[in-house]
Formats: structure tokens, C-alpha cells, sequence
């Protein structure tokens, strides 16, 4: 039972996934990507090739998120029926002198009690879903629009900041997913180390788009 309950919550968490479009971190974190050197190839060329790298990245978490909500429906699918067998053959009569009735109605209910626990268990892991989802969005609307800012202020000044800048704009992407997944007392307590971390990656990117401003 506790194993059919905790298929059947792996099953529903994984299709609000798909729904979401939120893949767990063991298909997300697949990211296929490598540096081109800009020095040979020219940025439109290394831009098209940076693209075909996501592209490639997008259909694979597709494909894999397809083939593991399919493995949860199956394991869910045979344990049901399993589970579904038993009560039919549990015994509902009194047979050989043995009172039947009471243990089968202590199985059902004990049966209908542990559906209902999980059901609220998987509205609420559903809820946490929408919460993180509602936060993607929102950050990335935020990104967006400071990297449009960014954007304005090199071109103004005749400078592409090109594959630079959108490491930056990456960097702070995990920076703020941290600090939104971090639990409040973690955030208190390593707030400041975060940003140094995260500060001391970034500070070599930024680097690196004021040296194309400064050389313009």
C-alpha cells in the first residue's frame, strides 16, 4: 500500500510537471553546451551554433520527461491493479466459523483513509508547483527586461555585448532560483556568502563586457 501510494504521487507530481512545464532537477540540470572560440568564428556563426546547442538541449529534457512521466504511468497502472485484485479477493463472508466482515470493512477504510491522505499530499506539493512556477515567471520577465536595459546602454555606446552578457544574465538566473528554493533561516544565514560566491563567478564576465566597452 505504502509503495502504490507513493508511485501514485510520483505519477500526479510528474504529469503537473508536464503541465507546468517544470522538469524535475535530474532532467533540468542536462545541459549540453560548449565555448566557441569568438576569436575565430565570427558572433552571428557562433550565435547560430549557441542556439542549436539549446535547441538540442529542449528536445532532449522533451524526450526524457516523456519516457519518465511513461515509466510512473506504468508502475502506478500494474500496482493499481494489483491493489485492485486484493480487495476483490478479500474475503467479504463469513466462512469455516471466521467473521469476514469486520476485517474487510477495517481494510477499506483503512484503504479510503490512506487515498484521502494522499490526495491531500499531492494538492499540496501541486500548490509549491504553481508557487515555483509563478516565480519562474516573474524572474524571467525581470531578466528579460534588465537585459534589454544592458543591451540599450552598449549599443548606445557602438559596444555588442554579445555571449558575455548572457552569461551574466544566466549567473543571476541561479543566483536568484537559489535564493528563492533556499529554505528562510538558510537564507538569513547565507545570504551573504551566496552573493559573494555568485559575485566572485560573475565579476569575470562583467570583466569581460567592460573590456569591449573600454576597447570601442
Amino acid at each position: 500500500m505504502k509503495l502504490w501510494s507513493t508511485k501514485n504521487k510520483n505519477y500526479q507530481l510528474l504529469s503537473k510537471r508536464v503541465e507546468l512545464d517544470m522538469p524535475p532537477k535530474i532532467i533540468e540540470k542536462v545541459d549540453f553546451s560548449f565555448k566557441i572560440d569568438e576569436s575565430i568564428i565570427s558572433q552571428d556563426e557562433a550565435q547560430a551554433m549557441y542556439n542549436q546547442m539549446r535547441q538540442i538541449t529542449k528536445d532532449f529534457r522533451t524526450q526524457a520527461m516523456t519516457l519518465y512521466v511513461q515509466s510512473a504511468a506504468r508502475e502506478y497502472e500494474i500496482l493499481s491493479d494489483e491493489i485492485k485484485s486484493i480487495v476483490e479477493r478479500f474475503p467479504q463472508e463469513n466462512d469455516d466459523g471466521f467473521d469476514a466482515e469486520p476485517g474487510y470493512a477495517a481494510f477499506k477504510q483503512y484503504h479510503e483513509l490512506r487515498q484521502k491522505r494522499m490526495k491531500l499530499e499531492i494538492e499540496q506539493s501541486f500548490y509549491f508547483l504553481s508557487e515555483q512556477r509563478t516565480a519562474a515567471r516573474r524572474r524571467t520577465t525581470e531578466l528579460a527586461t534588465l537585459k534589454r536595459k544592458m543591451e540599450n546602454c552598449f549599443l548606445r555606446k557602438k559596444v555588442s555585448p554579445g555571449r558575455p552578457l548572457q552569461q551574466f544574465i544566466a549567473e543571476l538566473d541561479i543566483l536568484l532560483q537559489t535564493l528563492h528554493n533556499a529554505p528562510i533561516i538558510d537564507k538569513n544565514i547565507n545570504k551573504d556568502r551566496l552573493f559573494g560566491n555568485e559575485m566572485n563567478q560573475n565579476q569575470s564576465v562583467i570583466n569581460s563586457i567592460s573590456s569591449q566597452a573600454s576597447q570601442s
